[in-house]
């Protein structure tokens, strides 16, 4: 679902910002992309730079970290799937053991959890490994 920059979410845009919050924490919370954000914020007179007038960069491991941490927070033992075709969403239930290993699986390799589910989902439907993943015996 897109983000709907209506009013109050550009005076939520307001608050993030001068709460310190960086330009791509806030666009991953309003489900957008910089870029959109940027735009809206231009044309709303709403300043990205933070309250002392520098925008806060983070390392892209910090990034992946954060947000890694906000699927967990989002999860609550379930996660929910972005697939290619955005209006196709899988809510998958996990167990808090299952996101805890994925979650680190994919800060090892340096990219968010959905990544992770994408590429396993992907390569078992290529490579018809369903058999070898769905144990029936168990």
């Amino acid at each position: 679902m897109r983000c709907q920059f209506t009013p109050e979410t550009m005076d939520k845009v307001r608050a993030l910002v001068a709460c310190g919050v960086s330009r791509d924490e806030i666009a991953i919370r309003l489900g957008t992309t910089v870029a959109s954000l940027q735009v809206m914020a231009s044309r709303n007179k709403i300043s990205l730079k933070g309250p002392n007038g520098r925008r806060k960069r983070r390392t892209r491991a910090e990034m992946v970290a954060w947000r890694n941490e906000l699927d967990m927070k989002r999860a609550h033992e379930e996660f929910k799937v972005n697939l290619v075709n955005p209006k196709i969403k899988l809510k998958l239930e996990l167990e808090k053991e299952a996101l805890s290993l994925l979650v680190m699986q994919a800060e090892k390799l340096g990219v968010t959890v959905d990544v992770v589910c994408r590429r396993l989902l992907e390569t078992i439907a290529r490579e018809n490994l369903y058999k070898a993943v769905m144990d029936d015996a168990a």
